[in-house]
């Protein structure tokens, strides 16, 4: 319930900075999906600054609406080549 998504957010902020993919992982499991929604994109934010490439990666194949994604892609840095 309710309860439990308002701790399930504030233990995925926790992690974003530290372990943004385990963040997402509990992000995900928000039952409210407005909720969910914007504690992903809170997660991507700071993905984005930590290893924008890996954000980058993650928030293609989310399961975010295009416009959330196309917002995330255009404050993430380009992809750096791998050469």
């Amino acid at each position: 319930g309710p309860t439990r998504d308002v701790a399930l957010a504030a233990f995925s902020s926790k992690l974003a900075s530290s372990d943004p993919s385990a963040a997402v992982k509990w992000a995900e499991s928000i039952t409210d999906s407005a909720s969910r929604q914007r504690e992903l994109e809170m997660v991507a934010e700071r993905w984005i600054a930590i290893s924008s490439d890996d954000a980058r990666a993650w928030i293609q194949a989310a399961a975010l609406p295009e416009e959330s994604k196309s917002r995330l892609l255009a404050i993430a840095p380009p992809p750096r080549n791998k050469d």
